[in-house]
């Protein structure tokens, strides 16, 4: 359907424009190839499904200590985003398999190579932190202020849009090698 529309406006253009229609075909395919195509009805996602693409994606943009073979998610504090991760359970990162784990406490979380701290567990924050510190573990907050209280990322919304924040002294503390590509897409906070 999308396609069709780009056909048509090429050939209505095309014939009031000053443009040959060999450029307007090409402009036309690459519009096309560059703008995902949506189901129908897909206006927007919510913005549980937003965070839990997120937690996701970062994965792909981060070197892990090699020697496993699955990458353990870890997820304090259910939530919808957490329901939402279960859509990524079992698919891959690389060579590794993800795997989501729900600790009971903070004490459980040797295993974890990334770590997802739901708003709710906000008030034990600080001693999650301690247990986390000096461990290869991507330490990812949903909580306002999470980041300058030290997680090394923390989403938040700005203007409808969920967006992250990145507190760089805690990735560098951590040790993991993060990709300056995905560094350059989220705020830098202290």
């Amino acid at each position: 359907m999308f396609q069709l529309g780009i056909a048509r406006a090429v050939r209505s253009a095309s014939a009031s424009c000053r443009f040959p229609r060999p450029v307007l075909s090409a402009w036309a395919l690459a519009v096309g190839l560059c703008v995902p195509a949506l189901p129908a009805g897909a206006a927007s996602y919510a913005e549980h499904e937003v965070k839990a693409a997120y937690l996701y994606n970062f994965t792909k943009f981060i070197e892990w200590p090699d020697g496993k073979a699955v990458l353990q998610l870890c997820l304090l504090g259910k939530n919808a985003v957490t329901g939402a991760l279960e859509a990524f359970k079992d698919k891959t990162v690389g060579e590794r398999r993800l795997v989501l784990t729900y600790p009971e406490a903070s004490s459980n979380l040797a295993e974890c190579d990334l770590l997802f701290i739901g708003e709710q567990e906000d008030r034990h924050l600080e001693r999650i932190l301690a247990v986390t510190q000096g461990r290869r573990m991507l330490v990812v907050g949903d909580g306002e202020g999470n980041a300058q209280r030290g997680t090394m990322f923390n989403f938040y919304s700005e203007g409808g849009r969920i967006r992250f924040e990145i507190n760089y002294a805690a990735v560098r503390r951590s040790g993991l090698k993060i990709s300056s590509k995905l560094l350059s897409l989220g705020r830098m906070v202290e």
